[in-house]
């Protein structure tokens, strides 16, 4: 009876380790964006200049070479997360927009709010 007992206890254990249930990992995924890096990128700045503040970003368009996305997700522990990205726009090798985007995961498909934007016409 008391073998029986200790089997079940660690069938249970195993299980619930095996789901995730006991501990949840942090994710990060992306280009970590924080908003000082951020603060140092400024119209007029040219392509090495960016990648030397920002890195390298993690898309890049074959047919839009002019544009970089930065994406940055993280989800902690036990939470939804939230969700950043940052496009920089180039012409003839000068920045002449950055648009940037915070979101709570949880409301991704459902409303976008700018955090961060320059552009020429401001």
């Amino acid at each position: 009876m008391r073998a029986l007992t200790i089997s079940i206890l660690l069938l249970t254990i195993s299980g619930l380790t095996g789901c995730n249930l006991i501990y949840k990992q942090s994710i990060q995924q992306g280009n970590a964006i924080e908003q000082e890096e951020l603060d140092k990128v400024d119209l007029g700045m040219t392509k090495r200049q960016v990648n030397l503040i920002m890195g390298t970003p993690a898309v890049q368009d074959p047919f839009h070479k002019d544009r970089w996305d930065y994406v940055y997700e993280h989800r902690p522990r036990g939470n939804d997360g939230n969700k950043r990205i940052v496009t920089i726009i180039f012409e003839k090798d000068e920045v002449i927009d950055i648009i940037g985007l915070i979101q709570n995961i949880e409301e991704w498909d459902n409303v976008k709010t700018a955090v961060h934007s320059k552009s020429r016409d401001n």
